[in-house]
């Protein structure tokens, strides 16, 4: 039970290697099993996250507590979660593991594995009971998540699974808005072919074309006016997404949206058209 300068036993260091043979040799030898390292973790914790499905049986058959949560909040299950091991996960559930516990940020296994890009971790997670639209304290669910990280197939998989598409921050930015705003065109094609709405505003009116004429995407233009966009759209000071390209001076938007039809002479709340503003 020597503990070193990282604060790990012989158990732990076994454990994070996955040497399950030397973790039961020093469980016969009644080595202490409840040591917590500097940050947290028990050797349950450890286990799950090198892999070792063989390893966390032996631990969860020796009675470590599959709900321990460590410093940052996380179980055994987020561990096994977040590295992708599926057959840890489904053995900690299977012991007990509470599949909606969250940790300090507010996520729960399903928001990591998501995050991750796990399909198979996600669809266990889903069917053994994961609130499915649950969201950390930053605002992002699952569906948001993977959707930012351009995990294609956990976002299909989601969505099959009755994710809500609609969802929106507490600025009221919808995930659409946000993959506009970081010109990521597949994804932002992806949604919108899954009838995500092209329209929907921030708590300022402001739509995704808005925010993405004012970045200087011009492909991100052209996708979101090819499925409907409003190109007169107004946010909550009458500018329309003509105005914000003219003010930021993104020539190539500004021609996009008047071939689209854009009203060039509009004038916003101050009186201000995209003329006088460019």
């Amino acid at each position: 039970d020597h503990v070193d300068r990282s604060g790990r036993t012989p158990l732990l260091a076994a454990a994070s290697m996955g040497h399950a043979a030397v973790v039961q040799r020093l469980l016969y030898w009644g080595c202490y099993v409840d040591h917590i390292d500097a940050e947290g973790r028990t050797v349950l914790s450890v286990a799950a996250a090198q892999g070792s499905l063989e390893t966390v049986s032996l631990l969860l058959a020796r009675g470590l507590d599959e709900t321990h949560r460590d410093n940052a909040g996380w179980t055994p299950l987020h561990y096994g979660s977040f590295e992708g091991h599926r057959d840890v996960a489904a053995s900690l559930l299977n012991a007990g593991a509470r599949v909606n516990q969250t940790d300090n940020d507010g996520k729960h296994a399903l928001v990591l594995a998501a995050q991750e890009g796990h399909a198979a971790i996600v669809a266990l997670l889903l069917d053994a009971g994961a609130d499915i639209d649950h969201t950390s304290h930053d605002g992002r669910s699952a569906l948001r998540v993977a959707a930012l990280e351009a995990h294609r197939d956990v976002v299909h998989l989601l969505l099959c699974r009755g994710a809500d598409l609609s969802y929106r921050d507490a600025d009221g930015r919808s995930t659409l808005y946000l993959l506009a705003l970081e010109n990521n065109l597949p994804m932002a094609r992806f949604l919108l072919e899954s009838n995500s709405d092209v329209g929907a505003t921030d708590l300022e009116g402001r739509t995704p074309l808005h925010v993405t004429a004012w970045q200087g995407h011009a492909h991100m233009v052209a996708l979101l006016l090819s499925h409907g966009a409003a190109v007169d759209a107004e946010d909550c000071e009458k500018r329309t997404p003509l105005q914000s390209s003219a003010w930021q001076g993104h020539s190539q938007i500004v021609r996009l949206l008047l071939e689209a039809g854009a009203v060039v002479d509009h004038t916003c709340s101050q009186g201000a058209t995209a003329l006088s503003i460019a």
